[in-house]
């Protein structure tokens, strides 16, 4: 069997995206919990199997700079560095040997140091989980197929704001890019059984 060197992505798991009003619901927010649960079994993980974990989030520059032309054009300003909004969910753990990368696109890789990091540690395999899945989980998987990487989206370690528009990229992954969203038990499964210890 193969061995892999995998790396897991955990994207956008920020304040300001959770606290909408879309999200007031009971059941908006139990979906919530799951997703950090489910985000923090992976990452105690790749912790306990000193794999690389990558913490990638949206933050743009206190003088609007790096904001977006859409956010500019209509004096939008969200995610702001140093601000409570911008800042990860608490409940995400978080350890000293982590990497975390700046994003001021839906796109992960867009000016930013993922191309170069991932080379780096080598990684030949990407596990994706956070938020959302219509849009930054999507590129990212995307992107990262279109670099000949493994890519093993969690099934229960995503989620979107709008169900029609997930399902629609998830339809699009599966069935244009052969990334078919996979539950963490088999994620872990396959990584116990192909992953390389150093």
């Amino acid at each position: 069997m193969k061995q892999i060197r995998p790396v897991l992505l955990v994207i956008d798991i920020q304040n300001w995206f959770f606290n909408i009003a879309a999200f007031d619901s009971a059941e908006s927010q139990q979906e919530i919990q799951s997703l950090l649960t489910s985000t923090n079994e992976l990452i105690r993980f790749f912790q306990t199997k000193q794999l690389p974990i990558i913490h990638i989030m949206t933050v743009f520059k206190a003088d609007g700079s790096t904001r977006d032309q859409w956010s500019k054009d209509n004096d939008y300003w969200v995610l702001v560095e140093g601000t409570e909004e911008a800042k990860e969910r608490a409940e995400i753990l978080r350890f000293e040997t982590d990497i975390e990368i700046i994003k001021t696109r839906c796109s992960a890789y867009l000016n930013t140091d993922l191309d170069k990091t991932l080379q780096t540690l080598q990684a030949d395999t990407v596990v994706i989980a956070g938020y959302s899945t219509n849009k930054c989980i999507g590129m990212a998987a995307i992107q990262s197929a279109e670099r000949d990487l493994d890519v093993w989206v969690s099934s229960d370690a995503i989620m979107g704001r709008n169900q029609h528009r997930s399902d629609a990229m998830l339809h699009v992954m599966e069935h244009e890019f052969k990334i078919e969203p996979i539950q963490n038990q088999e994620i872990m499964k396959r990584l116990e059984l192909r992953h390389t210890l150093q």
